[in-house]
């Protein structure tokens, strides 16, 4: 399980997804989400991995641009970029969507993405070696 970890988080970072362009700096399209998606899913597994086994996560922000994909069904990605500009543009300044809909996959991969950040930090803090542990960092 642990060689085929790693060969995961080294195909993403030699396919480059963990340094995919920013939004606004180029066109949202369905190529750049999924890659979106893929590198959030990846990321989220490393974490997983790294608190089941006790070891350093391989994917961190240090050396990693973890950007959160767009809330946006799938469906609309395939859509007219008429229709994906609009779609883009009823979204929160966030990228959350505005109309209160959980969508099966953006959504919930938002959310998990959002939450293994904060496992990163405490993987950091419980794994990490001479770390500053205080209060104040860990609020």
């Amino acid at each position: 399980m642990r060689r085929l970890h790693g060969d995961m988080v080294t195909t993403a970072i030699t396919c480059g997804l963990h340094r995919l362009p920013e939004y606004g700096t180029t066109k949202v399209t369905a190529a750049l989400e999924y890659k979106r998606r893929l590198f959030s899913n990846i990321y989220c597994s490393d974490k997983i991995h790294s608190s089941l086994n006790g070891v350093p996560p391989l994917l961190t922000r240090q050396f990693c641009d973890v950007q959160l994909c767009l809330d946006l069904a799938d469906d609309v990605l395939f859509a007219t970029p008429e229709e994906l500009d609009e779609a883009i543009s009823r979204l929160g300044p966030k990228g959350w969507n505005t109309s209160g809909v959980c969508y099966e996959i953006s959504t919930v991969l938002r959310a998990r993405t959002l939450i293994h950040m904060i496992r990163e930090e405490i993987l950091e803090l419980a794994l990490g070696i001479d770390v500053n542990v205080s209060v104040a960092r860990i609020k």
